[in-house]
């Protein structure tokens, strides 16, 4: 019966939010936190018991799209400047998400690096489709920009995720839950590699469309879960200061960006391409965000630093997926 439901919600609300020009992913967003524990509690505990696996089945199918759709060489000296836009500008990000996190709110040292480290990921769900499009068009592939920014994302997520699971494991201490996130990286850069490796055009053809409508089927219980571990009560209380959090850390990873592309070949406009292009959050904030404050359900932690990190992780994906796509559009007409 809650099957039925959630589909009739699913379908209602997404010519809703189609209607609104928003991201599907957010109105999946809306649809957990309406069926949350918080709210009218319809999601059964088995699916909130596998946020684990989604997240991780989630990850490797955004992570091979991504590497499927890279069309130039990372090892080519021509392309260093792929190796600082996907590590500057993170860190310009991760450092005053983690200053504020200090001062404005409730979160400690270990706490705010894990938010900086899950909110400066760029998000793979709305650039690799964006992208591939793009590709599609034949627009800003004499410079073979969107193939760059698939690998600045591809790569940016990556020391993300790595970042995350050393501060995670430092925070919770070393047991076979850290070995297991360890595990995790691995395999997805193992998956990330492999992929990379295959040539045939119509291999990689095949494996996009597959993976592509596989997306679509786990994107929609990723969203759904991680909205409906939000508390109500914390998101208003974090939601300005959040939204604070979340602009700033654009400004300084914006700020990153530019720095790194000041002696390239790219125009003014393709430069402004670039800033716009790493500001959508989503994937990762959805795959990660959950994870500490189970963490500490685990450890008999009081929880509430975790609810601050999923509130604050959420309010990134609300502000940045939509605007950044919108940004995306606008600007690629004009380069």
């Amino acid at each position: 019966m809650w099957i039925l439901f959630l589909l009739i919600q699913i379908i209602v609300f997404r010519l809703i939010f189609k209607k609104l020009n928003l991201p599907s992913f957010i109105c999946y967003l809306f649809i957990g936190i309406l069926n949350g524990s918080n709210s009218l509690n319809l999601i059964p505990s088995f699916l909130t018991n596998s946020y684990g696996i989604v997240s991780l089945i989630s990850l490797i199918i955004i992570f091979a799209r991504a590497s499927s759709q890279i069309k130039i060489s990372l090892l080519n000296k021509n392309n260093s400047h792929i190796f600082f836009l996907s590590i500057i500008p993170g860190l310009f990000e991760v450092l005053s998400i983690f200053l504020l996190c200090m001062y404005l709110t409730p979160l400690n040292l270990h706490e705010s690096l894990m938010l900086g480290f899950i909110i400066t990921a760029v998000s793979p769900a709305v650039i690799v489709p964006l992208m591939i499009e793009l590709q599609k068009q034949n627009i800003a592939e004499k410079k073979k920009i969107p193939s760059s920014i698939l690998a600045v994302s591809s790569l940016d997520d990556i020391i993300a995720i790595v970042g995350f699971s050393v501060v995670l494991s430092m925070y919770s201490g070393f047991d076979q839950s850290n070995y297991s996130s360890l595990f995790n990286v691995i395999l997805i850069l193992l998956i990330f590699i492999i992929i990379r490796y295959i040539k045939e055009e119509k291999k990689v053809t095949v494996i996009e469309n597959y993976l592509s409508k596989l997306w679509l089927i786990i994107s929609i219980v990723l969203f759904i879960l991680v909205g409906s571990f939000l508390d109500f009560k914390i998101l208003t209380e974090s939601g300005i200061i959040g939204i604070l959090i979340v602009v700033v850390g654009i400004i300084f990873r914006s700020i990153g960006v530019i720095i790194c592309l000041i002696n390239t070949q790219y125009s003014k406009m393709e430069k402004l391409f670039f800033v716009v292009s790493l500001i959508p959050k989503a994937t990762v904030q959805a795959a990660l965000g959950a994870i500490p404050l189970s963490v500490m359900f685990k450890i008999g932690q009081c929880p509430t630093s975790g609810y601050w990190i999923l509130s604050i992780a959420m309010i990134a994906i609300i502000i940045t997926a939509p605007l950044g796509s919108y940004l995306i559009s606008i600007i690629s007409k004009k380069i």
